[in-house]
């Protein structure tokens, strides 16, 4: 078995703890502030993709970590366009409604995720296409996630997810770059550099507008 499988298992598995700190937060926000709704979905059809990826390279198990961590992705994802929708629309939660879309929700990633797992492991290794569209998955990411920076920028504070899971993305990311040319997947790999600099830069917006908020909360106590 490869090694490189299981580390990049853990990854995955470690999303599934990670992804629940965005899910408490977007709990306990109950709204969305300092991160972009289209790059939310952009990102969980990432993930989705990922099932049939590593099929396709034959890394079982982080197939099957992949898709235990979606699970709790697209749980999340859900709640995010769902309090969207409530605030947008001035609506109160009813929670009965909001477990319904969560059940629904899980209910059609699961059909496709076991389908895109079985195409995957069915598939006649050797193309180059899967790491064609995966650098075009890790590239989108990098674009999309400006979409994140720009609106920290204009919100200037973080609600709905959790700066701690952030971090874990970029730790993931640098692992990628050692991950993707291991594989041979070098189209990949040069995505994952750039979605790297940008989630870098995304953490460091969050960090400056936290302190910035700090500093005027002290300032009146010490004038």
């Amino acid at each position: 078995m490869d090694l490189s499988d299981i580390a990049n298992a853990t990854f995955e598995s470690l999303c599934i703890g990670f992804t629940g700190l965005n899910l408490l937060a977007i709990l306990r926000d109950k709204q969305v502030r300092g991160f972009s709704l289209i790059t939310s979905l952009f990102f969980v059809t990432w993930t989705i993709w990922n099932v049939f990826y590593y099929a396709s390279l034959r890394q079982p198990v982080s197939v099957w970590g992949t898709f235990a961590a979606n699970v709790q992705y697209t749980n999340y994802i859900f709640l995010v366009f769902y309090y969207v929708w409530l605030e947008r629309n001035n609506q109160q939660e009813v929670r009965m409604w909001r477990l319904f879309g969560q059940s629904m929700t899980l209910a059609v990633y699961l059909a496709l995720g076991l389908l895109l797992a079985r195409m995957g492991f069915t598939y006649h290794a050797g193309s180059a296409w899967p790491d064609a569209l995966n650098g075009f998955f890790e590239t989108g990411g990098g674009i999309f996630s400006l979409l994140n920076c720009k609106a920290i920028l204009r919100d200037q504070e973080l609600k709905g997810a959790s700066l701690i899971a952030f971090c874990f993305y970029v730790l993931w990311g640098l692992w990628n770059l050692y991950y993707y040319p291991h594989l041979g997947q070098y189209l990949s790999w040069y995505g994952g550099i750039l979605i790297v600099l940008v989630n870098s830069w995304y953490i460091y917006l969050i960090l400056y507008f936290r302190v910035q908020k700090v500093r005027v909360s002290i300032k009146p106590v010490m004038d």
